[in-house]
């Protein structure tokens, strides 16, 4: 990945895309379940910031379910979602979103607000430490 793509995309919490979305941001939702604060809103995802969900980019019912209750820790979280999200998959999905997103950044977009603990970092510092260039 040329270090211009590396600028190109970032992550962002669903909070954060709802009170300012920004016009130059291609929003990827990248959850498993439709996210509280968009049902609570009464958001549509067609009325929506977002650009578009995908779900292949998001931890499964059961790695998420065993996170959330504490039957594995974080260390456990990781080698399970690079396993169930292995990085042919990742490239796969971030090429079809930098061609559908054009010129403007992609961010992926979690329910996560605490940056530390989430699966959208897990993607992106798996294609920056890997060096993925995506085409």
């Amino acid at each position: 990945m040329t270090e211009e793509e590396e600028k190109k995309m970032k992550r962002k919490s669903v909070r954060e895309v709802i009170e300012n979305p920004q016009s130059n941001e291609y929003y990827v939702l990248v959850t498993r379940y439709y996210p509280r604060l968009l049902r609570m809103k009464g958001i549509k995802l067609v009325k929506s910031p977002f650009a578009t969900w995908d779900r292949n980019l998001a931890p499964s019912k059961e790695l998420l379910k065993d996170y959330k209750i504490g039957n594995i820790d974080w260390k456990e979280y990781i080698v399970r979602f690079k396993k169930e999200v292995p990085l042919n998959l990742i490239k796969e999905r971030l090429t079809i979103h930098k061609k559908n997103a054009g010129d403007k950044e992609i961010v992926l977009v979690c329910i996560e607000e605490n940056d530390a603990n989430c699966h959208t970092w897990l993607i992106l510092n798996q294609i920056q430490f890997l060096g993925v260039c995506l085409k």
